[in-house]
């Protein structure tokens, strides 16, 4: 197994969702019905924020955050608000300011509890002061 870049992740078929994490792409199932809703209320409320206040960027699923912790390169959540700089088609640098992830069918049981909450760990520490 070779380990991964950010760079590969601008491979992955079909502009499939993937994060990059311990070196690894690893992709992400399409979300049904109720959760792409519910992503999308959440993108279309932080859109509107971004319109009334213009301090920021609001972006719906599948954007690619690129971030530097020592097992996670990327980040690509449900719906984010991120106040970087942006650079065309490249993933964004650093971490949005805030990040959604609307769980999906299969995102329950003791594996997904487990994930979320790894996830949400890196998050933290991405938004933490230095």
């Amino acid at each position: 197994m070779s380990i991964r870049t950010i760079e590969d992740l601008y491979c992955v078929p079909e502009n499939g969702k993937a994060e990059l994490i311990n070196g690894e792409i690893r992709q992400m199932s399409p979300t049904g019905g109720v959760s792409g809703r519910a992503g999308g209320k959440i993108y279309r409320s932080l859109d509107d924020y971004e319109q009334r206040t213009k301090s920021g960027y609001a972006f719906p699923d599948n954007v690619g955050f690129a971030v530097d912790l020592p097992h996670r390169k990327s980040f690509s959540p449900d719906a984010a608000f991120y106040v970087g700089e942006m650079r065309g088609g490249d993933f964004l640098d650093g971490a949005p300011i805030f990040a959604v992830e609307v769980r999906s069918k299969n995102d329950y049981g003791e594996n997904a509890e487990q994930a979320i909450a790894d996830k949400r760990m890196d998050f933290i520490r991405l938004s933490a002061p230095p």
